[in-house]
Parts: C-alpha cells; structure tokens; sequence
C-alpha cells in the first residue's frame, strides 16, 4: 500500500468560431470560486462518477460512468465506451508526452464526500451493473474510491472448536492507467484497537472473484472486526455470503448475506476527504511550459481540463494548441451543436450503445465534426479535431478550458430517427456556456493565475 495514501478505517460539420464575445474582464464574475489549496496524500486517478444509470451496464449501482485520466491526462474511456481518448493534446506539432506518474501529481481542494454525491459502501438489489448481486435479492457493493471500507465487530467469547471464516466476492481492484496509484483490495482481521491482526487476503490489480475461506480458530475468545478494504480503482467490489461458524454450526456474523437489504448489522466509512482536483506534472513543448489539470464533483455531469501554457522566455510564442478527440461511437455517433450555443456539441451513440456525452470548448479556432446520417448507418467519424491559435506573452500564461459532460443516459435506446435529443446533457453544456463568469461552480478548484489566463470563455 502507498505510504501516502491516507487510509481512515473506521470502524462533418467545420465551425469557425469567433474569438469574442466571451471577454471575461467584461463580465460580471461574482460571487468567487472557491480557490485551492495543496494537499498530501494520493488519489484515485479513475474518478467515479456517481450518477444513477437508466440502461444496462453501469459501473455499479448509482455510479453510470468513470472519469479515467490517462498518462498523457487525456479521458481514456469513460466506463462506458464513450471514448477511444479524447482530450488528447498537442503544441504545435509536439503532442504531450504519455509519460506522467502519480508521484509527480498535485493534489489540490475542495475536498469532496457524501455531501457531494459519493458513495463508499451500499447494499443493492442491482442485478443490470457489471458485477450484479452474488447470491440472493442483495450484495454490499465498495466503491472504487481509493478508500471504502467495510467491517463487523465479531464476538468470538462462546466459539467452539475450529472457526472458519467464508465469503464471497466479485468485481475487481485495480491500478490506474496513471502507474503508482492505489490498486489494492484486502481483507484483514484487527483488533479492538484497530491494529492489523492478520491480512486473510488481498487482490492487487486484478480480478477479486470467487468463494474463500479462512480458519480463524486463532481469534477464538476474542472480539475482533473482520474488516473488507477497497483501495483500488475502476471496479467495485461485491461482497455476499459472509459467514463465520464454530464447530457447533454457531453463527457470528449478522446479516452476512445482506437480506435485510440495509447496512445497520455492519459499520462503514462515509466518502469523505476525496480528492477530485488533479494537476499533471510540467512537461515543456516547443519553448512552453505546459501543464493539465482536472476536476470534477461526484455526482456532477462534467469534468473539467485546464490547460496552461506558460512562456518562460523574453519573447512572445504564437502557436497552435490541437486536441485529438475519438469518440467510441466509431462512425455511428449522431452529433449535433448544442441548440443553444455554439460553443458546446453532444453526441449520443447511434449503433453501439454507449451512453451520450457532450463536450464544451468555448472559443475555438476551429472544431469539426461528421455525425451519422441515419440510425447504425456508420457514415459519420468518430475524430472530432479542435484547435486554438494562441499567443503567450513573453514571461506569460495562457490556459484553455475544456468541459467533458457524461449521462448516465443511452438515448439511442429509444431513438427513432437522428432529431432525437440527448437533452439532459444539452442542458448542463447550455448552462456550462452561458454561466462559465456568473456560476462559480464552474471555476472552483482553480487558481486565481489560471483563471486570469483563460482565454476561450
């Protein structure tokens, strides 16, 4: 386990776009973000997103999708192949380097939690997600925050005989697409103290699927808290079928197999302290010095890219700042400009069944795209190419905004014909567009120097 993790068991369409009209020294900016500050420990890097599903294959129950920053801080593909890399960037013709690791990553407030829409732990009927219920109606299922905990307090004083401990599992714990994140899930046996007794098990970047037992004759006469540790990212982890039974066929656990379809026989951790505002380290291209940062809240559609390019030398650098953006639609996507803006467009899948996104990138010089001409027709492109041409003032910054939104929406599910309308994500890139310098939502977790260099809203 990182020794930085902090662990708290507890118990074909081309638009020109102007570069106007979104002057953010005219606007009126109120009332102030909240601004960041630095932090100490390491998150995850495959965020959640914790939004119900309305189509089969969430993540988990309550979480549709993921936010999984890859190495070169791109979104890799979202949970649910809603892109094959998108946000992929180039300076001039330098693209940035696939080569980021988590220790060289800042960590920055607002801190996030159960206020803010994260799970760590529930019980669910859910049988539509990837890993669905084990056995019976319900399942606990630990989500894959860096840090989700579950645990029973468990009186061995009247145990006879041998005392085996079985469980079953599904779902899996994984590392990040970032290499050195956490990646771990266990299940340890501790005292009433809190200290580790015994590690019974651990899965690191891999599959947790199967039944397990243990002998825990040892702890016989005891009190101790059988305690499941989900440190690892992308999947959850389904926990079902826990028992712990002496010779005489005595139970002690309560509600080992979750029937009761709630959480009172067990103690959980509540999603708290999650860090959810990453920043790349600094990687130099064609005489800048760029950096990428994301940010998201837990149940909020979009996530949220700042590009900064700052110009160390004594001359002004005029360049031509390129994304590389694929959806996972492959040619079948239906991709609209948002009705309300410019600014903005949305794409729902019209032949593959991913879930709808939208994508706001302010001012562009320019961004293409080639939707579908008909339902599973594949005549349109899944490349949707965008570009900014910008100057940085000698010993200056420049940073470029970029929104990502996701639903847990499959509008191709039902559509007929290609009008139909991905509507909650129209909405939430309108709203993106048009309160950018009014909402502070938008820009909190920035610096004051970031937002003063933002020159595409």
């Amino acid at each position: 386990m990182n020794k930085n993790v902090v662990i708290a068991v507890l118990l074909t369409m081309t638009l020109l776009l102007p570069g106007c009209g979104g002057d953010k020294n005219s606007a009126a900016v109120t009332p102030s973000p909240i601004l960041i500050t630095a932090l100490t420990y390491t998150p995850v890097t495959v965020i959640p997103q914790f939004r119900p599903s309305t189509d089969i294959l969430a993540v988990a129950p309550g979480m549709a999708n993921y936010w999984d920053i890859d190495q070169d801080f791109s979104i890799f593909n979202g949970g649910d192949y809603q892109f094959l890399s998108f946000l992929a960037l180039t300076v001039g013709a330098t693209g940035f380097p696939f080569d980021q690791l988590q220790s060289e990553l800042t960590y920055s407030s607002p801190l996030m939690g159960a206020s803010d829409g994260a799970m760590a732990v529930s019980v669910s009927s859910d049988m539509t997600s990837w890993y669905p219920v084990i056995t019976g109606t319900y399942s606990a299922f630990l989500y894959p925050t860096g840090n989700s905990i579950l645990q029973q307090t468990v009186v061995l004083s009247a145990a006879t005989g041998t005392v085996t401990l079985s469980y079953s599992l599904d779902g899996g714990s994984w590392a990040g697409n970032i290499p050195g994140g956490p990646d771990t899930f266990r299940i340890v046996v501790r005292n009433s103290t809190g200290a580790v007794l015994r590690q019974l098990d651990s899965f690191t970047d891999n599959f947790a699927f199967g039944s397990y037992t243990a002998d825990l004759t040892a702890y016989r006469g005891q009190t101790i808290a059988l305690t499941f540790e989900h440190q690892g990212q992308f999947d959850p982890i389904v926990i079902d079928d826990v028992s712990m039974l002496d010779s005489n066929g005595h139970e002690f656990i309560k509600d080992g197999g979750f029937e009761s379809g709630g959480l009172a026989s067990w103690t959980t951790n509540t999603a708290a302290n999650l860090v959810q505002n990453l920043t790349s380290g600094s990687r130099t291209l064609e005489g800048l010095d760029v950096t990428r940062s994301f940010y998201t809240v837990p149940n909020k559609l979009w996530g949220r890219w700042v590009d900064v390019f700052s110009n160390p030398t004594g001359s002004d650098i005029a360049t031509t700042i390129s994304y590389f953006n694929q959806l996972g639609s492959e040619g079948y996507g239906i991709i609209y400009t948002n009705p309300s803006t410019t600014m903005a467009i949305t794409s729902w899948d019209g032949g593959l069944g991913g879930r709808d996104i939208g994508f706001v990138f302010g001012l562009a010089t320019s961004m293409t795209f080639t939707s579908d001409d008909g339902l599973g027709n594949w005549n349109g492109s899944s490349l949707i190419p965008t570009t900014y041409d910008i100057t940085v003032p000698a010993g200056g910054e420049v940073a470029i905004v970029n929104f990502i939104i996701m639903s847990g929406t499959d509008t191709g599910l039902a559509a007929t014909d290609t009008t139909a309308r991905a509507t909650e994500v129209d909405a939430a890139a309108a709203a993106i567009a048009s309160n950018f310098w009014t909402d502070p939502q938008y820009r909190n977790g920035m610096t004051q120097a970031q937002i003063n260099a933002i020159s595409n809203f």
